[in-house]
């Protein structure tokens, strides 16, 4: 492929991406209700719910 197909190739991949609503970064939709959150920043999320603990309400 050249240069120039690989350019435009990239525009409309680019185009159709959404910036996460956390960081910015653009990828291709991975849609919430309170708006778009890319994988990393949604793998982030998970990590922290995971490491909240439990048994504090217990205390």
């Amino acid at each position: 492929m050249d240069k120039t197909k690989i350019e435009n190739k990239i525009k409309k991949e680019n185009s159709e991406a959404e910036p996460c609503t956390l960081c910015g970064q653009l990828y291709h939709n991975f849609a919430f209700k309170g708006g778009y959150i890319c994988e990393s920043c949604l793998r982030s999320i998970k990590d922290e719910k995971q490491e909240d603990p439990k048994s504090s309400e217990d205390t």
